[in-house]
């Protein structure tokens, strides 16, 4: 298969490379001002379901709608989604089209925890096998699931729209496996702004993002949790150095640090500018000395903290343009991260890329650097507004379909986080499970 594309920032051509080893490891339209938004909200669902099992989601329901006279979870399941634009279609403008199947659960046949959870186990039909007693998803696929709350007396009942990933069974009933295992490289920015004000003092908000509840201490705890997932980390030098000495004063600081330089032992790590830089804006302004200034303090300051050097030959370049390719090249990479969303695709390739191919790093020029993209529309289903649950089932789903596009292909798809990202620990616990 051939691809190209252009980069919008980079204007380069993509050249198609052949797939190595593999790389490290539908809502709604949004409801009137009036409709409440937190009535109903997922908090738990299994990542994926063998054809003929059980179903199980935890659904929290507020107080006062768990009192009212009829409160009901109204379930519409919608046929499988056929490809990755489906599901992004489902994302952007919410269900559409013909419903596959109802189900009613009213909510006194089913318990409730003090949090006012309640775990709702629905069994899927075999395939072949109609049964009114469960839900009609008989064959692998994403399928998206709207969960309704009604009874409630409400004008406009609170709804979400999550997906149910439905494998093929074995005899043994467990999930078999697909041909080719689908390849997830996960790539972890860990930084944040300069923490030294112009006064010479530190600045608070960025001394916060390093304590336990901080944007950066929930991510190292994370990190801590793991387990057997690969992940590349990409920390910023001077952002690490500042949480050290934050921990010098605060333990939990302390605590985050040591996980992140701990975690740095298994994954691989890569080298970054000294601070966040706008890399391209620097050499147009004809700031090349402070750019090489820039990286190679960075490469140093993480050589000096962390247990081995990162790694050199390979860049995550956010944002990126050819002076700053060219720029990276000279300093020893040879393979890069990129944005999906810088990509302009020149042929009818595949919609989500999930095999490396070379940028040439200016008009003309025969020195090649080689690339993956990022998927910008998976990594940006990671933060937001609905609930943690959801938003982590989303993102499987997201790459549950991409493998089975192809399910005989050797792929993977690359998540490049971004750095402002900002997640509480629970999601990734469940991107962890699913993974």
């Amino acid at each position: 298969m051939t691809r190209a594309a252009r980069v919008a920032a980079i204007a380069a051509t993509l050249l198609a490379s052949s797939f190595p080893a593999a790389v490290g490891a539908g809502t709604d339209p949004a409801p009137s001002a009036s409709a409440p938004r937190d009535l109903i909200q997922l908090v738990s669902q299994d990542p994926w379901t063998p054809a003929g099992g059980v179903l199980d989601i935890g659904v929290r329901v507020s107080g006062s709608v768990a009192a009212t006279a009829d409160p009901t979870l109204h379930l519409v399941a919608f046929p499988a989604l056929s490809s990755r634009s489906d599901f992004d279609r489902v994302i952007a403008v919410g269900t559409r089209g013909s419903v596959l199947d109802e189900v009613d659960i009213p909510l006194d046949l089913a318990s409730a925890d003090a949090s006012g959870t309640y775990l709702i186990s629905i069994g899927l039909e075999s395939p072949g096998v109609r049964d009114p007693g469960r839900l009609g998803l008989q064959r692998a696929g994403v399928y998206p699931l709207r969960v309704e709350l009604t009874g409630t007396g409400e004008e406009h009942n609170s709804a979400f729209t999550t997906f149910v990933v439905v494998t093929e069974a074995n005899p043994d009933g467990r999930a078999r496996q697909l041909a080719s295992r689908l390849g997830v490289a996960w790539v972890w920015p860990l930084q944040e702004g300069p923490s030294m004000l112009p006064d010479g003092t530190r600045d608070p908000m960025v001394l916060n993002s390093f304590d336990a509840n901080g944007r950066l201490g929930q991510q190292a705890a994370a990190l801590a949790r793991a387990g057997d997932i690969r992940l590349t980390l990409v920390p910023g030098p001077e952002t690490l150095e500042a949480w050290i000495a934050r921990g010098r004063h605060a333990p939990s600081a302390a605590q985050g640090a040591a996980a992140v330089i701990d975690a740095a032992t298994r994954a691989e790590v890569l080298s970054t500018a000294y601070v966040p830089t706008d890399l391209p804006s620097l050499l147009a302004a004809g700031l090349d000395a402070l750019a090489d200034r820039q990286l190679a303090a960075g490469r140093d300051g993480l050589t000096s903290v962390l247990e081995s050097p990162p790694v050199t030959t390979t860049a995550l370049a956010r944002p990126a343009d050819e002076a700053s390719l060219t720029r990276l090249r000279s300093h020893g990479v040879a393979q890069v991260i990129v944005d999906s969303a810088a990509l302009i695709p020149e042929d009818d390739g595949e919609s989500t890329i999930t095999r490396p191919f070379q940028v040439r790093a200016g008009p003309g020029s025969e020195d090649l650097v080689d690339a993956v993209a990022s998927d910008s529309g998976l990594v940006s289903l990671i933060p937001g507004d609905d609930s943690t649950a959801l938003r982590a089932q989303r993102v499987l789903a997201g790459l549950s379909i991409v493998a089975q596009e192809a399910p005989s292909a050797t792929r993977a798809v690359v998540l490049a986080s971004q750095s402002e990202l900002a997640v509480d620990g629970e999601f990734f616990d469940a991107l962890f499970a699913g993974l």
